[in-house]
């Protein structure tokens, strides 16, 4: 019998000016980052857990505007086909976007833009792995789990001119 994955995470709810963000974490660091409050269930929230602890500092730091403060956010990302692309996504600057297809070339993988919008799409650890920098090729906001008025805010306080 194997125990329950869920079992060694920890969770915590910040708020911020978007509505509670929801973080999951175990000992080797953050595994979930979203607006889904159900995410909360059954897990702890008692547990003091250093990577929540970060996590806690960089939100702060960011809805403060503070981009050059960032902490560094240890994450967990389980070793999937997708982690290259929420790699790529990770470099995406502050105040700065790409689109699906510029993260496809940037892996190697140039006509793979669809498949760099479904794993963008599945990104576990939103914000942190900052898929809202990631907009269609004319420029449109396309899909975020946190819905579109949430990316297009994020994108507002980043600094990124929407036209």
């Amino acid at each position: 019998m194997h125990p329950d994955p869920r079992s060694d995470l920890c969770g915590a709810a910040f708020s911020t000016p978007l509505g509670n963000l929801v973080v999951l974490a175990h000992a080797r660091g953050v595994t979930h980052v979203s607006f889904d409050l159900d995410q909360l269930a059954d897990v702890d929230q008692d547990r003091s857990n250093p990577a929540l602890d970060a996590m806690a500092l960089w939100i702060r730091a960011y809805f403060a505007r503070r981009f050059d403060d960032l902490p560094r956010v240890p994450l967990a990302l389980q070793d999937q086909p997708q982690r290259p692309i929420l790699e790529a996504v990770s470099s995406i600057p502050v105040g700065h976007t790409r689109t699906y297809g510029q993260i496809a070339a940037q892996i190697g993988r140039p006509t793979a833009a669809r498949a760099v919008g479904a794993a963008v799409g599945r990104n576990p650890c939103m914000l942190v792995v900052p898929c809202h920098r990631v907009i269609g090729a004319n420029g449109s906001l396309t899909g975020f789990g946190g819905g579109i008025q949430r990316k297009a805010w994020l994108l507002r306080h980043e600094g990124v001119l929407l036209l």
